[in-house]
């Protein structure tokens, strides 16, 4: 690469230094197509096709005198698009990568926790606003829901000097490729798997629900709850009654689709007996640590992304809506399989796992076609999900506490 295009480039991670700041001085233009802007972005950008006449006449006039950032999928058109730009007078560079090197961008924050031997960190992949966990004591750790990006993690451990002694997910992905069975063989760790969810392998110890893992010398103990209704083997994992880590069965501000597998209505009623028993039987100050944010969640934040079981019931009326009040907002405005179907070239996984949150608080609320993207199977790409989706019901707004 010459100094000229290197100089003409912003890498992803000086991408996040820039977006960390509280005065973003750089206009991030995505030079895509509209189609393809609305399938994935990055929070924030405006969609500027290069392809439509009067390209650098639309940017100036947007811009007034901010510099530029171009984007696109793999950093070749942006780059185009910026070389245009700078010869218009338009101070300009490019996103080295594309949104393909944006998905390799994780930011971690620690989740305060009272026992002060016991780590937990959070860990957000900031393309897709996904989530895994890695929680730690005397020197041992616990992998939860990693993606296929093992790099980060076993980075992490390294830098902890944590040895990586048991890796999770809590329920089969279906919007990425898990990376729990590479990370577990890499390690020699133990993976830990509900069978429930139909996986293609059997090399993982069975996690059921009362499963409980101890670490370091002082036992530190994580609960294996089982939470069904996302996936037949969902789990939720509580950690020393502090924290409790949801996987994609409850959210910040919404559950998780019960309309990905067979029998959505069955799926949905059990979704709502498992956020009901959820509120009940544990401590509502309990932190709640989800595998996925929704869109304008603060992914950027250096603080956890959390809020306690309280809020998250009141917010979304457990306890006070009825099972049939619930269904209604799940199951809502079904679509049509061939619907659902010709969408499946449009919607990447980045794209989908926006939609995975049901948030059902709203009145004023609008709704979102769902599709399902192929299913991942811990390393393996299964077949696709039964197209028959469902539209879901989605609260304006965004309540993600930082802490």
């Amino acid at each position: 690469m010459s100094r000229r295009e290197n100089s003409m480039e912003v890498s992803p991670l000086q991408l996040k230094s820039i977006l960390e700041r509280e005065e973003c001085e750089v206009v991030l233009v995505d030079v895509r197509e509209k189609i393809e802007f609305e399938d994935w972005n990055i929070e924030g950008s405006v969609n500027i096709p290069l392809s439509q006449s009067g390209f650098a006449q639309r940017v100036r006039e947007h811009v007034a005198r901010q510099s530029v950032l171009t984007i696109c999928s793999h950093g070749t058109r942006s780059m185009l698009a910026a070389e245009t730009l700078r010869r218009e007078g338009i101070e300009a560079r490019s996103l080295s990568g594309g949104l393909v090197g944006w998905g390799k961008v994780y930011t971690s924050a620690a989740v305060p926790l009272r026992d002060s031997e016991t780590t937990l960190l959070q860990i957000r992949r900031m393309s897709k606003g996904c989530a895994s966990y890695i929680i730690a004591s005397g020197g041992e750790c616990v992998v939860v829901d990693p993606s296929s990006k093992i790099e980060e993690y076993l980075n992490i451990a390294r830098n902890e000097e944590f040895e990586i002694t048991h890796v999770i997910d809590t329920h089969k992905h279906a919007d990425h490729i898990s990376g729990a069975k590479t990370l577990a063989e890499a390690t020699a760790a133990t993976l830990h798997l509900n069978p429930m969810d139909s996986y293609r392998f059997d090399e993982f110890k069975p996690l059921e629900d009362d499963s409980r893992i101890s670490l370091g010398r002082k036992n530190v103990s994580i609960t294996a709850i089982h939470t069904p209704g996302h996936t037949k083997g969902s789990i939720s994992l509580l950690v020393s009654d502090e924290a409790l880590l949801t996987g994609d069965t409850m959210f910040l501000d919404g559950v998780g689709r019960p309309d990905i597998h067979e029998d959505p209505i069955a799926n949905a009623m059990q979704l709502y007996d498992t956020c009901c028993r959820m509120v009940t039987r544990l401590n509502p100050r309990i932190k709640v640590l989800p595998a996925h944010f929704a869109s304008g969640a603060q992914l950027l934040s250096p603080q956890a992304l959390t809020a306690p079981l309280h809020e998250i019931s009141q917010r979304n009326g457990f306890g006070s809506r009825s099972q049939e009040e619930f269904l209604n907002l799940v199951l809502q405005n079904r679509r049509p399989s061939q619907q659902i179907t010709r969408q499946y070239s449009r919607l990447t996984p980045a794209r989908l796992c926006s939609m995975y949150v049901t948030r059902i608080c709203s009145k004023r609320a609008q709704t979102i076609a769902s599709s399902n993207p192929r299913c991942s199977d811990n390393g393996f790409v299964a077949n696709p999900v039964d197209s028959h989706g469902t539209t879901l019901t989605v609260a304006s707004g965004s309540t993600t506490r930082s802490v």
